[in-house]
C-alpha cells in the first residue's frame, strides 16, 4: 500500500513561497514505488519534501538534503537533531540553529 503524499498550500521561505509536501515511506517497498508514488512532482523546484522514513531512500532522495531526527528521552522530552547532507542543506540548518540555539 502507497500513502500518498500531501501537499499544502504555499508557505513563505527563502526566494519565494515552498510547496509543503509529507510523504511517509514506511510502506514502500523500492524506488520504483517511491517514483510511481510521485517522487519527481516532490522534488520539483519550490517544493519542500519532508519524507518520513526516508533513510529506506537515501539516494532516490538526492544528495543536498536536510536530515532531522526527533528522539524521545527518558524524561518524555524530545531531542531534535539536523545533519546537513549538501550545502544547502549546510545553509538550512545553519540558519536553524541561529534561530533555535
Amino acid at each position: 500500500m502507497i500513502t500518498p503524499a500531501r501537499s499544502g498550500p504555499p508557505c513563505p521561505g527563502p526566494g519565494g513561497p515552498r510547496r509543503l509536501v509529507h510523504a511517509d515511506c514506511f510502506r514502500l517497498e523500492s524506488r520504483e514505488e517511491l517514483e510511481a508514488a510521485g517522487l519527481l512532482d516532490w522534488l520539483a523546484p519550490g517544493s519542500v519534501l519532508v519524507a518520513e522514513w526516508g533513510d529506506r531512500f537515501e539516494a532516490a532522495l538526492g544528495s543536498d538534503r536536510l536530515e532531522v531526527r526527533i528522539r524521545e528521552l527518558a524524561d518524555g522530552s524530545r531531542e531534535i537533531a539536523g545533519r546537513a547532507h549538501g550545502p544547502g542543506a549546510a545553509l538550512a540548518l545553519a540558519g536553524w540553529r541561529e534561530r533555535c540555539p
